[in-house]
């Protein structure tokens, strides 16, 4: 089946934009969205799946809106990427949408 793969990175997967309730994601057109996890302030969570594969994807919106969101992003970034317990989720990818890299997928 279709797989993710850190070698192939989302801009050269043909990409589809898929709604979920508090907005739409712009993701590769392989992922299929199974529900909105929640929201908060500046992101959103919802699961998706590839084949047999479950996973979560955190848009934040507006990543560079201004110092402090960009700081704050660049901060849960740092922490996931060092993070290795079993009650916090492990980042595997992240990637910016579009030429002006509006929002960020975690």
């Amino acid at each position: 089946g279709a797989e993710r793969s850190a070698s192939t990175p989302p801009a050269t997967i043909r990409q589809s934009r898929v709604q979920v309730s508090a907005g739409s994601f712009n993701v590769p057109g392989n992922w299929q969205r199974v529900r909105h996890l929640g929201s908060g302030t500046s992101s959103t969570v919802a699961a998706f799946r590839i084949g047999g594969e479950g996973f979560a994807v955190k848009r934040v919106s507006k990543i560079f809106a201004g110092p402090a969101h960009a700081i704050r992003a660049l901060r849960e970034v740092q922490l996931l990427m060092h993070l290795r317990h079993p009650n916090v989720v492990t980042l595997h990818e992240l990637y910016l949408d579009g030429p002006r890299f509006r929002d960020a997928y975690l």
